[in-house]
């Protein structure tokens, strides 16, 4: 992750200007470039007037924190106070939830499709086991030709009918696999989410974290 960094002339002059945030921010050198990256155009002001004269002269460009937590963003949009930055990470959290809950769903019906799939392979065995029933009583039949041939047209009327329900219980088998592929997938992009939000999660909590941290050294 690259490190991002404030260039402005003449910052460190403004009235009310407190310190850069990366220079507020004590951490392990491994963890440099992240602290820079996430806070290297952010500026802390003593106090709201002294934030909205500094954004003002520099045309909104970076991001200003106050020492009670007021926060004017890149552009001049406001936020007030610690309740507003909490608000990130409670949407995180509810969006984890929400997840969780899409990935519990997910994975119950897959495990219906994979019941549906398996009462399919079984349903199938058994009309198997009955051709093959059929078969060997065509072998073993000991009819005359009349009789065998009636029997035998009927048998054959039978398979037919047998192997048109094979056809639609091997169609229902491969359309319920293709549906627990998919439902799979699906679940599995779910974890992907989730474990992106959780990981923005930390990330939005250790920020808040620091400056919280910040902001009880400051006072």
């Amino acid at each position: 992750m690259s490190a991002r960094s404030l260039d402005e002339k003449g910052l460190e002059k403004q009235e009310g200007f407190v310190d850069y945030a990366t220079n507020l921010v004590d951490c392990d050198k491994a963890y440099k470039n992240i602290i820079a990256n996430l806070l290297g155009k952010t500026v802390v002001a003593e106090d709201l007037d002294s934030a909205i004269a500094i954004a003002k002269n520099y045309k909104y460009s970076f991001k200003i924190v106050t020492l009670d937590g007021q926060l004017i963003n890149a552009g001049g949009s406001m936020t007030g106070g610690s309740r507003a930055k909490n608000t990130g990470v409670l949407s995180r959290a509810n969006e984890i939830e929400a997840l969780e809950k899409e990935c519990a769903e997910l994975k119950n019906k897959a495990e219906e499709a994979f019941a549906k799939a398996k009462t399919a392979s079984e349903a199938l065995a058994k009309i198997e086991a009955e051709m093959e029933a059929i078969r060997a009583d065509i072998i073993s039949g000991g009819e005359d030709v009349i009789r065998q041939q009636g029997e035998l047209n009927l048998v054959n009327e039978q398979y037919q009918s047998a192997l048109s329900a094979v056809k639609e219980l091997e169609n229902e088998k491969n359309d319920s696999a293709l549906r627990v592929e998919k439902l799979l997938k699906e679940a599995e992009q779910a974890d992907v989410k989730i474990e992106s939000a959780e990981k923005e999660m930390a990330s939005l909590e250790k920020e808040i974290d620091t400056l919280n941290a910040d902001k009880e050294t400051l006072s």
